[in-house]
């Protein structure tokens, strides 16, 4: 009777320890992926500023257009 309360005590440990282990390998995981989702989140930031960027610049190109045609529209 002793062994098997031993060897029921045993499984119940390695059952607990195996969970342990489980759980931490689950938070690691988490901790990766949040750490991914916060590097895409900052590309995604980079790439926003950087579009703004450009469409500044096109508008800034499409009005010199704009200028230089209604120039050339006075001049003829």
């Amino acid at each position: 009777m002793v062994n098997k309360q031993k060897s029921i005590l045993s499984l119940k440990q390695e059952t607990a320890n195996d969970s342990s282990r489980q759980i931490e390998e689950i938070q690691a995981q988490i901790r990766s992926e949040q750490k991914n989702r916060e590097t895409l989140l900052e590309e995604l930031k980079q790439c926003e500023l950087k579009i703004a960027d450009f469409e500044q610049r096109i508008n800034f190109v499409n009005e010199r257009i704009k200028d230089h045609m209604i120039l050339k529209s006075l001049i003829i």
